[in-house]
């Protein structure tokens, strides 16, 4: 036997025992099928109940999970910020080693220009300094009642040395 001689044979069984032999529907049959029984559609019932109080409870579970799920989503995301932050803010180089990255750099295209450079750095600190501790020693030596002939070579030693600082400077500025 094949398969749909199988087939056709269990749709003609199914058939007939909704009907008579006559072909006359049975009492109590719909459409040639036997009607189910009540309690069969008590338990269903039952059933259905019991799966209408289970779907809230299944909801509320699936709606904690999409939360949790939410925040493990949220929690990955701040931290990859806070990776991506520490990255940027953590410095490659010092501030000292590109300096002195920059020196060498200009050190090995021009030689003199750096030699004047780092030369005029000294000197345009020294300058400012001159000049204040000049005005603290000339009233200074005049609150002692030093006599003029002091005052005066106190004055021209401090306008010698800032004279010959500036020319210093000027020097440098052009050479560079």
């Amino acid at each position: 036997m094949n398969h749909q001689d199988k087939a056709s044979k269990e749709r003609n069984i199914k058939t007939q025992e909704g009907t008579t032999k006559e072909g006359t529907k049975k009492k109590g049959t719909t459409n040639g099928m036997a009607e189910p029984k009540r309690e069969e559609t008590r338990n269903n019932a039952d059933k259905k109940g019991d799966e209408r109080k289970v779907e809230p409870q299944k909801k509320a579970l699936k709606h904690a999970e999409l939360k949790n799920a939410e925040k493990k989503k949220a929690a990955k995301k701040n931290a990859q910020k806070e990776k991506t932050e520490k990255k940027r803010a953590k410095r490659k180089y010092s501030r000292i080693s590109c300096l002195s990255w920059a020196i060498r750099r200009l050190w090995q295209l021009d030689r003199n220009f750096m030699f004047f450079v780092l030369a005029g750095v000294p000197v345009a600190v020294i300058i400012p300094l001159v000049s204040s501790y000049f005005s603290k020693e000339l009233i200074d030596r005049i609150g002692e009642g030093s006599s003029f002939s002091e005052l005066t070579i106190v004055v021209v030693v401090f306008l010698g040395v800032i004279f010959f600082l500036h020319q210093f400077r000027f020097f440098m500025e052009r050479k560079c």
